[in-house]
């Protein structure tokens, strides 16, 4: 049991309100994730495609970008609802699903044959999913989970893909990413438990303010 899961309060109503608050902080920076997303997805396709031009490189930025727009869409669909609000875990959900749909496609690029060259994984590659999956961490600092699925899948396949190509300074930057991935499960769980707790003090000041 993480941290997160001990310090939620067992009362539901209290429950609830913080998982109000978690959807609600996550719908205030998605769609500014999206739109980065998005930038970074077509600038690493133009540089696989300077690589080496490849058709997959364009089915992957057409994947990402679609994910992109229906994951945009479901934002849309869940502040229409103020499911965050009414539903929380249901809006909770909903981003859960939107996060390990991009975090899937973001887990293509490794084997795609453009993104190999003389020496193994494009560097830059390495350095953009290091980036996104950080940032991803950044941007869901009230709740671990969206983090967790949409960094899981890019990093454990550069890590498979570091592994395959055999080399030594392959070897090297997959343990950088190893140790990277470990680093982000901790921090992800620290920060949303610092969430929690600040919303539990408030929750009590409130309750203190109307006694």
């Amino acid at each position: 049991m993480s941290n997160a899961s001990r310090l939620m309060p067992a009362d539901e109503p209290t429950r609830r309100q913080i998982l109000s608050a978690q959807a609600l902080s996550l719908l205030d920076g998605v769609v500014l994730s999206l739109a980065a997303n998005s930038f970074l997805a077509t600038t690493t396709a133009a540089v696989l495609w300077l690589d080496g031009p490849n058709v997959q490189v364009l089915l992957w930025l057409a994947a990402v970008l679609a994910i992109n727009l229906a994951r945009y869409i479901g934002v849309r669909i869940v502040r229409r609802l103020n499911c965050a609000v009414e539903r929380p875990r249901r809006a909770l959900g909903v981003l859960s699903l939107g996060a390990i749909g991009g975090g899937l496609a973001w887990s293509l690029p490794p084997f795609i044959g453009a993104a190999h060259g003389a020496e193994g994984l494009n560097p830059y590659l390495i350095f953009i999913i290091g980036g996104i999956c950080a940032g991803a961490l950044m941007q869901s600092t009230a709740y671990a989970r969206t983090a967790l699925l949409f960094s899981g899948p890019p990093l454990a396949a550069a890590f498979l893909s570091l592994l395959i190509a055999g080399t030594t300074e392959a070897f090297v930057i997959a343990a950088d990413a190893l140790l990277l991935a470990v680093m982000m499960l901790r921090a992800s769980q620290l920060s949303e438990a610092g969430f929690i707790r600040s919303q539990i003090d408030r929750l009590k000041a409130v309750a203190l303010a109307a006694s």
